[in-house]
């Protein structure tokens, strides 16, 4: 990655990086798979597993607790519980006064690059009213590998008109980062309760919140 090339586009995940839902995401799926197969999961199984599509999840997990899941169950009753909760996201601190900096002001496309299916993510980015600012969003239903393979990143790259060494990648989960590098791409790190430095010291940059970040800032990673 040769950074004397200017960012022309930024890539954003949601889950846990646009808005704050891991605990959501997190009691809901362990919720269901003690509801319907009787498992457990631990704390670990999640984080090893964050920032991934449910169906690549659901396949770890069927492999490591011997359990044929259902995925399509397992994805309504997933939902269903989670939809309660839907009202009560927010987007993450200083976001839209980027998303208004980049977008607006520079015209800088950006794109929402996720493992989430593509309903769900229509819904939670309504939400969060940020759909306006959006030139592309790409989830799991567009590609047939999910992060950490780098498709999502670069198939939102393509949507935008820009190469993917042009593109900057935020995202809060180890997966996500890979696939970012995978990808060819610049990356920031979203630091958040449920991740570490060390899991994302492979990100080009760290940061809090959104307030850390500016165009200016952008184009020169």
């Amino acid at each position: 990655m040769d950074r004397r090339i200017p960012i022309k586009a930024l890539i954003l995940d949601m889950d846990g990086t646009i808005t704050d839902d891991r605990e959501m995401v997190w009691s809901s799926i362990m919720g269901v798979m003690h509801d319907l197969y009787g498992v457990d999961l631990t704390k670990q199984d999640i984080l090893e597993c964050s920032g991934r599509s449910l169906r690549d999840s659901e396949m770890a997990w069927d492999k490591k607790y011997k359990v044929s899941v259902d995925l399509d169950l397992v994805m309504k009753e997933n939902w269903r519980r989670q939809k309660k909760f839907i009202p009560n996201l927010k987007p993450n601190p200083g976001l839209i006064a980027l998303l208004e900096d980049l977008t607006r002001k520079h015209a800088m496309p950006v794109a929402i690059g996720t493992s989430s299916k593509r309903m769900r993510t229509e819904v939670i980015l309504s939400q969060l009213r940020v759909e306006p600012y959006l030139s592309a969003v790409v989830t799991a239903d567009d590609v047939q590998h999910h992060k950490p393979y780098p498709d999502i990143f670069l198939e939102a790259a393509r949507r935008v008109g820009v190469k993917p060494e042009e593109a900057l990648a935020v995202d809060d989960a180890l997966s996500g980062i890979e696939a970012a590098n995978r990808a060819g791409m610049r990356s920031i790190g979203y630091l958040t309760p449920h991740n570490t430095k060390e899991q994302l010291a492979n990100a080009t940059r760290l940061i809090r919140d959104f307030t850390e970040l500016s165009y200016k800032i952008i184009r020169r990673m």
